[in-house]
């Protein structure tokens, strides 16, 4: 994410913005897009992860999913009006 994050910043017309392989680790300092609130979830590994960022305008709040401790989720009420679920799944376990 470190040397793609110019190109999102630029994207000033999404309200919301789900990234995955971000390769942030959990004590890292994360990234910021003005205009933007954010959620993440980091591996505690190298590569991975998930973020999620969504316009400060729009109410959101974040959820309890049911995880496994081998997958990143992110789970948010979106404005009361949806959800939204971000999974990131490494490659190395296997689908089923």
């Amino acid at each position: 994410m470190r040397n793609k994050f110019k190109e999102v910043q630029c994207d000033k017309q999404s309200d919301i913005i789900v990234l995955v392989e971000t390769w942030l680790y959990s004590e890292e300092k994360y990234f910021s897009i003005d205009g933007y609130s954010s959620v993440y979830s980091c591996r505690d590994t190298r590569g991975g992860g998930a973020a999620v960022y969504i316009k400060s305008n729009i109410k959101f709040r974040e959820l309890k999913c049911s995880i496994s401790q081998s997958f990143k989720w992110i789970c948010l009420s979106i404005d009361n009006k949806f959800k939204l679920s971000v999974l990131y799944r490494p490659p190395s376990l296997p689908c089923n």
